[in-house]
């Protein structure tokens, strides 16, 4: 996980005034990003690649062949561009879900944070 997006959206959260556990609404919040980008990358690759990495996913147990592969697609720069793409748009759809509810205060300091990290 990404321990600057962990960061970033901690912030945020405790700048909109989010009282829950912040920690694990991130972590979660990057998981689903990280699927949903994983997804987008393999949704690229030919067919053929597409079944090996869905096949593997879907064993018990990961034969050490299936996690290298896998291995090198989550470590391709596609799939981090991917990530950062979708943790931005998943972000910015957060944002404008609660944007209703922020004071003018913690807007700009929403605003604030967003322009350090992105």
């Amino acid at each position: 996980m990404d321990n600057h997006l962990l960061s970033l959206l901690i912030r945020v959260l405790a700048s909109i005034g989010y009282q829950e556990d912040k920690q694990l609404f991130a972590k979660k919040f990057i998981w689903v990003c990280e699927k949903q980008a994983l997804d987008r990358v393999v949704g690229k690759l030919p067919k053929s690649q597409q079944t090996v990495i869905y096949h593997a996913l879907n064993e018990d147990v990961l034969s050490d062949q299936s996690k290298a592969y896998i291995m090198t697609v989550l470590q391709s720069k596609p799939y981090q561009d991917a990530v950062l793409a979708v943790f931005q748009e998943n972000l910015e759809s957060y944002i404008e879900t609660v944007a209703p509810t922020l004071t003018e205060e913690q807007a700009r300091g929403t605003e604030k944070i967003l322009k350090e990290y992105l």
